[in-house]
């Protein structure tokens, strides 16, 4: 473990709490509300997207780290879109990759921080160090959760 590494998984886990703690206080009638998220046009698709991306960036980081997979966390298996994604099945999810995320991070070197892993998807074009798609992941997160709160603040003082 690095002393980068270190600090890099407690971000990790600073950003995953407020999020999922945003995410644990939502009611069935929040999911419906408009999002202005380019991920989901309603809270309840962003939390869809945060379920699929959970499990996407965890098989990714696995692959690129060379740690073993982590288990499959709650809800629908890898691949699968949630059919109803429920805050409490987003917020346990979101807690699963934290957890995994953080323990990855956690176990990785100073060396391995600064690899240059090959494109993936949305996540790397090929030219960004592993310390630095990992700084785009929780920018992503951040982003979904201002977006989310955005709306809801919104959506609270039209009703």
């Amino acid at each position: 473990m690095s002393e980068r590494g270190e600090q890099l998984a407690a971000r990790l886990d600073e950003q995953f709490a407020d999020v999922i703690g945003l995410v644990s206080g939502l009611k069935q009638t929040d999911l419906v509300t408009a999002c202005h998220d380019p991920q989901g046009h309603t809270v309840g698709g962003v939390l869809a997207h945060l379920r699929d991306g959970t499990d996407l960036v965890l098989g990714w980081a696995a692959a690129v780290t060379g740690q073993p997979p982590a288990a499959s966390g709650p809800g629908p298996a890898n691949g699968e879109r949630a059919a109803d994604p429920t805050a409490a099945s987003t917020a346990a999810a979101l807690r699963h990759g934290q957890d995994e995320l953080g323990r990855t991070i956690r176990a990785l070197t100073d060396e391995q921080l600064d690899i240059v892993p090959p494109s993936a998807g949305d996540l790397t074009d090929g030219t960004k160090q592993l310390h630095e798609i990992f700084d785009f992941i929780l920018d992503d997160l951040r982003g979904h959760a201002s977006r989310m709160k955005e709306a809801l603040a919104v959506a609270g003082e039209t009703s």
